[in-house]
């Protein structure tokens, strides 16, 4: 180590560039001389030849992730660092529904191989809830609803947060599925306090004033717990963008920039064929829907955006560094994005299909995955197979969807974020 004297200039011994790499990551290079690059070798921290490319990639974990806030309209997920243990929950709704703990696994849709065929099965659990602030007459937060992702009855093909299902403080002292709450009068067993920052938060129940922890058997309950274990990182996984799907087999790009303006306009719902009519009128171009470009443009001007504001872009890259800092960006505007991709055969096992041309998706989030110690993307994707299930979920490495990307097309891989 060098003593640097505040207000001193550091030596040059001192001083590092730092650039991008392929795969995810940071290189930390000397800034005079021969540039060398600081890696791992042999087990010991070293500064060698830019050749040792595997051993010099260097991650900030979370540091392109998702960030926000319990109050926005996101998907978060209840993460005890202390036991490695995650809030779960059955998506098909039962009144005798549990609160149990499980290892990270914020999957909703698993792409699977049945009888020859890929197809995409949702997972019995899930671990994902949003928050519903309460405010008073002056805006200031009184509490929070906690509501899980369900999936129940005639709405099977749909999974959503509905606003009358809470998580809450059974009798008994374990945490359980409220679904006997009257909308706007919850009961005070519902309603839920936050303190501490987003990665070590305590959660406290307004009706026993108990805060949600682990106890010692690792059962989930409100009250005395051990240590520690009442401190959760609740995580934001992704953007609350309802799945859609594509109604025909060239709108995909309608479908995904329909999905986008509806999570941004909550409370003026369009439909895919309203976009496409809508876009057809205002551009005098051929499948103007199909133009990703065009599509940027009449999505700017649905919500209200130019060029005084903050608004869409319509990105070329040629790097997967390039394209997880435009998503962390855009995502952390909480806007999603949307990208164009080409999976091919093979690639069936990440996507289920594959396509002869392009395909548009939507990038709802970017987190950080503990147990796999990667990023990974999370997206919407509105191709015509899934519309049995009204639209899947994916979830994917950022190798895989450059990947996909660069089969669409090889030089320049294709995005609209929000910047």
């Amino acid at each position: 180590a060098v003593a640097v004297t505040e207000g001193s200039t550091p030596a040059a011994t001192c001083l590092w560039t730092m650039s991008g790499v392929e795969g995810g990551g940071y290189s930390f290079s000397t800034a005079t001389g021969t540039a060398k690059s600081l890696c791992v070798k042999n087990g010991t921290l070293q500064i060698a030849s830019s050749s040792t490319l595997a051993q010099r990639n260097w991650i900030f974990k979370d540091h392109l992730s998702l960030d926000a806030a319990p109050e926005d309209n996101v998907e978060f997920v209840f993460y005890n660092k202390t036991l490695d243990l995650c809030l779960n929950y059955p998506k098909d709704y039962s009144a005798d529904a549990e609160i149990t703990l499980a290892e990270f696994n914020p999957v909703i849709h698993e792409t699977q191989l049945e009888s020859g065929a890929y197809t995409a099965l949702t997972r019995p659990y899930c671990q994902r809830f949003t928050f519903k602030a309460v405010r008073d007459t002056e805006g200031e937060i009184l509490y929070y609803l906690i509501l899980p992702y369900l999936m129940m009855g005639n709405n099977a093909v749909e999974g959503f947060y509905r606003e009358n299902y809470h998580l809450t403080l059974k009798t008994s002292g374990e945490i359980g599925i409220c679904n006997t709450c009257a909308v706007g009068n919850p009961a005070d067993e519902c309603r839920w306090t936050l303190s501490g920052a987003i990665t070590g938060m305590t959660v406290t129940n307004c009706g026993e004033a108990a805060t949600l922890g682990i106890d010692l058997d690792d059962e989930c309950v409100a009250g005395v717990t051990a240590y520690g274990t009442d401190v959760w990182h609740v995580m934001p996984i992704c953007l609350n963008v309802k799945t859609e799907y594509q109604r025909t087999n060239y709108t995909c790009g309608a479908a995904s920039a329909t999905m986008i303006y509806n999570y941004l306009s909550p409370n003026n719902q369009i439909q895919e064929a309203e976009y496409v009519s809508g876009i057809e009128g205002r551009f005098e171009v051929q499948k103007a829907y199909q133009d990703l470009d065009v599509n940027r443009c009449y999505l700017n001007e649905l919500l209200g955006y130019d060029q005084q504001t903050q608004q869409f872009s319509y990105v070329t890259g040629n790097s997967s560094v390039s394209v997880q800092q435009n998503l962390s960006k855009s995502l952390n505007f909480l806007h999603p994005a949307i990208v164009h991709m080409k999976p091919i055969s093979g690639d069936e096992p990440v996507w289920g299909y594959t396509v002869r041309d392009g395909h548009y998706i939507v990038v709802t989030g970017i987190y950080y995955d503990p147990v796999l110690d990667q990023y990974r993307n999370v997206v919407n994707d509105c191709h015509p197979m899934y519309s049995g299930i009204g639209g899947r979920e994916i979830i994917v490495s950022p190798a895989e969807l450059q990947k996909a990307m660069i089969q669409r097309f090889t030089t320049w891989l294709r995005g609209m974020y929000y910047f």
